[in-house]
């Protein structure tokens, strides 16, 4: 049966419900920070393409009374995979922001399970703004 149920807040007929199993043991922190490094630069990938255009519209700023080649986002899209095609917008920038998404996402996600299992009890609900603000 299940730990908690909750219903209020939902649309009417929806419920949602939180399964916990008391006897099974957390995954292990390598684990979790893995999964949390392949999913963060996983986004990454996703996304880049949006980072490239936003880049080079704020990049193209930088140049006072220069030309500007870039005008919206949608035209900056297209033009940006017109002349350099899907590698120009997957491309640039991909290897750092993996990098840096891999780094962020061990620590940042991967360390949290296991800070807050160290900083509260498993029963414990709200944990606290302080306790919160201890582990990141």
């Amino acid at each position: 049966s299940p730990i908690f149920s909750c219903t209020s807040g939902m649309p009417h007929g929806l419920s949602a419900t939180v399964v916990q199993c008391p006897n099974r043991a957390p995954p292990p922190l390598a684990a979790e920070m893995s999964a949390a490094s392949i999913s963060m630069c996983l986004t990454s990938i996703l996304f880049n393409p949006l980072d490239v255009v936003k880049v080079r519209l704020q990049a193209q700023h930088e140049r006072p009374g220069s030309y500007r080649q870039y005008n919206g986002f949608l035209r900056t899209l297209r033009l940006i995979s017109a002349q350099e095609g899907l590698a120009g917008l997957w491309l640039p920038g991909l290897v750092a922001s993996s990098m840096r998404d891999v780094i962020n996402g061990a620590i940042r996600l991967g360390l949290y399970p296991t800070l807050r299992r160290a900083v509260a009890s498993d029963d414990e609900g709200d944990i606290g703004v302080t306790k919160k603000l201890l582990i990141g």
